[in-house]
């Protein structure tokens, strides 16, 4: 089933598990398989593993563990969310957002992308690759903005846009020029407000 749904572009990510064993000669599934991104636990806002988290060379990259989920009015705290079963589901919604703007991406992919631009400069062999999420995102999509649903606007054939707001116009390429036509009945008011995302090129 792991190696159907590799095959169909399905990106399959699982726990490398919490029994500080090495997954490779404890033969720990499904992380030991070909197309599943195996995910180590880093201790809490460091680079290094957490004494727990099992390690070895199948387990493709590292994330971070005890995620704040949700608050405890109750108490005044704020519940976190342990083990490599809270990394691995980090690992996961990156991996969502790589497909969500590259849908052509398998599981493969995702995984070399992560690995190619994680960080590797932790002071323990075990993790040899710790996600860095904004530069995987980045990459996959190629360091530019997803086409917005008006594509393409071209000046010959500038988009119809009604009274209202529209909060999802982009210019997704460097040479881009998108035009638009706006219809109103009367005197109105336009405002025209552009934004640039932060280090996405």
């Amino acid at each position: 089933e792991l190696e159907r749904a590799s095959f169909a572009g399905i990106v399959i990510v699982a726990s490398a598990g919490n029994d500080g064993q090495n997954v490779d000669e404890e033969y720990v599934h499904p992380c030991t398989y070909d197309g599943v991104i195996c995910v180590g636990a880093l201790n809490n806002d460091t680079n290094t593993p957490q004494g727990y988290s099992n390690y070895g060379g199948s387990v493709d990259i590292w994330g971070p563990t005890n995620i704040p989920v949700m608050p405890d009015p109750d108490k005044m705290t704020v519940h976190n969310y342990g083990g490599t079963s809270a990394s691995a589901p980090f690992i996961a919604g990156i991996a969502a957002m790589m497909k969500s703007i590259n849908p052509s991406l398998n599981s493969d992919q995702v995984r070399d992308i992560m690995r190619d631009t994680a960080w590797k400069d932790s002071g323990d062999s075990k993790v040899s690759h710790y996600i860095n999420a904004l530069e995987a995102v980045k990459r996959a999509s190629n360091y530019e903005l997803p086409a917005d649903r008006f594509e393409p606007n071209p000046p010959n054939s500038p988009a119809l846009l009604g009274a209202g707001q529209y909060d999802d116009l982009s210019i997704d390429k460097s040479a881009q020029s998108d035009s638009y036509r706006i219809t109103v009945s009367g005197a109105s008011k336009l405002t025209l407000n552009a934004t640039s995302p932060d280090n996405l090129g």
